[in-house]
């Protein structure tokens, strides 16, 4: 064990190691200064890592966590660039430059705070679950990799918050987020972060300021069962599918953006809401009894097909506007035929769209002159000979 205290309680005694420092129980700091910048000495700690008074002054080096061990930090400081091996369990805040999690090794959050300012790495496991702290936030200030590692992530948010430059964003296929927003934080807008895999969140995306790329040539898919908001930021879909699946009721908040594909496959009875004008090349909503919501008085251009199928009549999918009163505008490049919809305060523009097997519920343009593109309603075939062989 190692535990350092000024017994005079002046705080003016500077422990300064000259070589590797290996503890292989307990690391108490309670008063002074424990420096291992002046000689950028690395460290080895087997035991518990408290920090309860006093400075601690981390390396350049790295600071491995080599045995099981609560780390409680008590004067709110940096500690520089982290290993864990083999199971940490946060005891409070924890705030780092860079950390990694070894493989088959564990960090377990228990509800408290991650402040990372440069890179985090999972190989192992990282439980953020909720804990004794509550829910846990991760804010990392350059490139995420849990590529090879396992994520157990709870309703835990993460915030990438680096204000300038390219980073990546490598997730691993399987792995799931809750909450995720990508925030340029000096709010110059110059930073990208590049998908290096798909991404899977249960929660919210949020895309507040800054550039989230798909990458050219890979299209990383994003399915989201919670909310979308990227007003302030920008999405580069590329040619990539952006999957809304939420159970019960999603809103994709937007400011003028662009989606390549976007594939509506949440729950029966689930409810998506679209507020702001926004751009489709496909658009996609084949579950049974879906329901879309867009924003009254504004335009949704799609450039390629628009695939709307409620399966019976039974069934149909409902498209309404979301105050109930004045249309929203489907513009499609080419004509368009949908089936088994329910369609209220909607018109459309540059081409027709076809709905077969449908409701004109309320409000359409159907029926307006025939020079002008709108929504067509196809009656029952009158007169007509089935022959069926």
């Amino acid at each position: 064990n190692f535990v350092i205290d000024d017994p005079d309680n002046g705080s003016d005694l500077t422990v300064l190691p000259a070589g590797t420092l290996d503890i292989d129980g307990t690391l108490l700091l309670t008063d002074s200064t424990l420096d291992l910048a002046t000689n950028n000495v690395p460290m080895f700690v087997a035991g518990n890592f408290t920090l309860n008074g006093g400075a601690f002054l981390p390396p350049l080096t790295t600071i491995t966590f080599d045995g099981d061990k609560i780390f409680t930090d008590n004067i709110v400081t940096n500690v520089g660039t982290i290993l864990i091996d083999p199971t940490t369990t946060l005891g409070s805040d924890f705030t780092c430059t860079g950390l990694t999690i070894d493989a088959g090794d564990t960090l377990i959050t228990d509800g408290y705070e991650i402040d990372c300012s440069a890179n985090i790495r999972v190989n192992g496991t990282l439980d953020a679950r909720e804990g004794i702290d509550g829910t846990t936030t991760i804010n990392i200030g350059k490139n995420w990799r849990s590529q090879s590692g396992l994520l157990i992530m709870g309703r835990s948010t993460v915030i990438m918050d680096e204000d300038s430059g390219i980073r990546v964003f490598r997730t691993g296929d399987s792995n799931t987020f809750y909450n995720l927003t990508f925030d340029d934080i000096d709010g110059g807008g110059d930073t990208t972060w590049e998908l290096r895999d798909n991404i899977n969140i249960w929660g919210t995306l949020q895309i507040l300021d800054g550039t989230v790329d798909a990458r050219s040539g890979v299209n990383e898919p994003i399915e989201v069962r919670g909310n979308w908001n990227s007003t302030g930021g920008t999405f580069i879909p590329r040619q990539g599918t952006v999957t809304f699946a939420g159970s019960n009721y999603q809103t994709v908040t937007v400011d003028d953006d662009t989606f390549y594909d976007v594939v509506i496959n949440g729950g029966s009875a689930s409810t998506v809401e679209f507020i702001g004008s926004t751009t489709f090349n496909n658009f996609t909503a084949t579950v049974a009894s879906t329901s879309l919501i867009f924003e009254a008085s504004r335009t949704y251009q799609i450039d390629g097909l628009l695939n709307l199928n409620g399966q019976s009549k039974n069934t149909r999918i409902r498209l309404d506007s979301s105050d109930g009163a004045n249309r929203f505008e489907f513009d499609v490049t080419t004509e368009q035929t949908v089936s088994y919809v329910d369609v209220s305060n909607s018109e459309a523009s540059i081409n027709d769209i076809n709905a077969l097997i449908s409701k004109d519920r309320a409000n359409t343009d159907s029926g307006d002159a025939p020079a002008t593109a709108q929504w067509i309603f196809p009656g029952p075939l009158k007169g007509a000979t089935i022959i069926v062989d």
